[in-house]
């Protein structure tokens, strides 16, 4: 098994940048935490610049063999936390006094533990991107980090 070695500053970023939004393939550790480096910076300026760093996610999810579809939780737990906040203003609005039923530990309960919750998957995020590759192709591609070794072959059936 060849190991190539780690991607260079550069080299990480002109890869990731080439396939931006490509999401089909895989991503090593080196091209993915740099890109996620640049992009943290670039996103302080630009909050939208971060959704670039979709494709680069799933690519390397893939690389470690698992589907790009881990990718979806945060999208729903937009959606739900948003749906959380509307429904909560829409209740508040309405209200002549807090009644007893409704205190805030009811109402910011439900946050914390959502906020709980978001932590954990943001923990095993980081996991799954700290991990090496897989060795060898999976189904999503060959490795761009372990290359097979080509067999062998004895000189005498050497085709040249």
């Amino acid at each position: 098994m060849i190991v190539h070695e780690q991607l260079s500053f550069q080299d990480a970023l002109s890869l990731a940048t080439k396939r931006i939004f490509e999401t089909k393939g895989r991503s090593r550790r080196s091209e993915f935490w740099w890109a996620m480096l640049v992009a943290y910076f670039i996103s302080n300026f630009l909050p939208p610049f971060w959704l670039v760093t979709i494709p680069i996610s799933i690519r390397r999810l893939h690389d470690t063999g698992r589907s790009g579809w881990w990718m979806f939780f945060p999208v729903v737990a937009t959606i739900i936390i948003v749906s959380m906040c509307v429904s909560d203003v829409l209740s508040f609005m309405t209200m002549d006094d807090f009644e007893d039923t409704i205190t805030p530990f009811v109402v910011f309960g439900k946050y914390i533990f959502f906020c709980g919750i978001v932590s954990v998957y943001q923990i095993v995020m980081i996991i799954f991107f700290c991990q090496d590759s897989a060795e060898g192709e999976n189904r999503y591609g060959a490795s761009p980090k372990y290359e097979e070794e080509p067999p062998c072959v004895p000189p005498e059936e050497r085709k040249e």
